[in-house]
């Protein structure tokens, strides 16, 4: 008799401890992943918790070096406030005998001699006077095809103006003849009927006609003054878009072959350092060798709203017809020798938009008052002083980086005092 086939599974021996330890092939595969998880979760919210605690002990941990004999804190205090004390109104007390006081210098301001810019912008030509076309006649070219449409629009605004005016001159003219002849023959029935040579039917007949002709002349005078106002309303209007895109039309009418138009936007805060026939040179950023100079002719009797600027137009001397139309230009203004009072760049604080110095109270030798000056361009380490200083005034000329924490908490201060 043939023998079963032998099972190949194997048979399990018994534990002698009478418990069975449990395998991998026994445990779930949905438990391990669980355990995997939840040691991932403690390893991750553990390094966060070590992170924070060795953040909080840097942050609020002193040594004992950084106290003094008393256990205070002296970090907490820094150095700048023990030297320098705010009394308000912006007037500050300095102790010069402090570290911050000794690193401070002084200097005592005074006018100088000056042929620099005052102010430097940005410009570009918006208007040139060159030849084109193949016959090469001067036309005025423009930077913006906009301003070239206004312009040719104010010019055929001013030829109906001049046609309008004209025409009111000979309306007025041929009324003067038409009424003068019928007053003549008006005249002349009067006598005859007076004499008895003629009715007064003729008489009553031309005084009607001078009537009619006196009526009728007043009506053509008034349609052709009617047409001049018009005219003049459109050149008005031409006039002014044009002086929206910057442009003047007397500039446009004086202006030569030789000369091209620039103009620049100043900001609000330097509107007084600019004036008609200042003296300016330009530099150009396609010619960048050469300096052309010219003089401002119009400055804009309004402030743009969008920029917080006044447009300036200046005449720019271009006898070699290198400039084009669209060009831009670093323009400094103010090129003409005058007096200045010019103070190291170290000495101003730049506070927001504002420019500030500390300037020393008459016979208080560590008193200073913060005052708020307007600032031109910095040249050779040193800024001219539009407005804000007179000659005489000491000021603190060396590091007064130093003093902008406290300068700014007191502009701060008296903001929140007097809102």
């Amino acid at each position: 008799m043939s023998q079963p086939p032998e099972s190949s599974t194997p048979v399990s021996q018994p534990d002698p401890t009478g418990s069975r330890a449990p395998t991998a092939a026994s445990v779930p595969a949905d438990q391990t992943s669980i355990l995997s998880r939840v040691l991932f979760y403690l390893q991750f919210f553990g390094a966060i918790a070590v992170t924070l605690g060795l953040l909080i002990f840097l942050l609020f941990w002193s040594p004992a070096s950084d106290r003094d004999t008393e256990g205070r804190d002296v970090r907490a205090t820094p150095p700048i406030a023990l030297a320098i004390e705010a009394l308000g109104d912006g007037l500050f007390r300095l102790d010069a005998d402090s570290s911050l006081g000794r690193q401070l210098d002084t200097y005592v301001t005074k006018r100088q001699s000056v042929t620099t810019a005052a102010l430097r912008v940005t410009g570009t030509v918006a208007a040139s006077l060159r030849p084109v076309g193949p016959d090469q006649a001067i036309q005025w070219q423009f930077n913006d095809p906009d301003a070239l449409a206004a312009y040719f629009e104010w010019r055929r605004a001013a030829i109906d103006r001049q046609f309008a005016e004209r025409q009111v001159e000979r309306m007025a003219e041929l009324n003067e003849v038409r009424v003068t002849s019928h007053r003549t023959i008006v005249e002349r029935l009067e006598r005859l009927v007076a004499a008895g040579t003629d009715s007064k039917a003729d008489l009553q007949l031309a005084q009607a006609e001078l009537l009619e002709a006196r009526i009728e002349g007043s009506r053509e005078i008034h349609e052709s003054e009617s047409e001049l106002s018009i005219a003049i309303q459109e050149k008005a209007v031409a006039e002014r878009q044009l002086q929206l895109m910057g442009l003047d039309v007397e500039m446009l009418e004086q202006a030569t072959s030789d000369i091209d138009i620039v103009v620049a936007d100043v900001p609000e805060q330097y509107h007084a350092t600019v004036r008609v026939g200042q003296s300016c040179e330009a530099l150009f950023f396609g010619i960048p060798r050469q300096i052309f100079t010219g003089t401002v002719q119009r400055i804009s009797p309004t402030l743009s709203i969008e920029r917080r600027a006044l447009r300036v137009l200046f005449f720019v001397d271009d006898p070699d017809d290198q400039l084009r139309p669209g060009m831009f230009a670093d323009i400094g203004l103010g090129t003409d020798p005058r007096e200045a009072i010019l103070v190291p760049a170290t000495g101003i604080i730049h506070v927001g938009r504002d420019s500030f110095v500390f300037v020393r109270v008459d016979g208080q030798s560590d008193v200073w008052k913060l005052t708020g000056i307007v600032a031109g361009d910095v040249r050779n380490a040193q800024v001219e002083v539009l407005e804000g200083l007179s000659p005489g005034d000491e000021i603190i000329s060396q590091n007064a980086i130093l003093l902008k924490p406290v300068a700014a908490a007191s502009l701060r201060a008296d903001a929140q005092r007097n809102p």
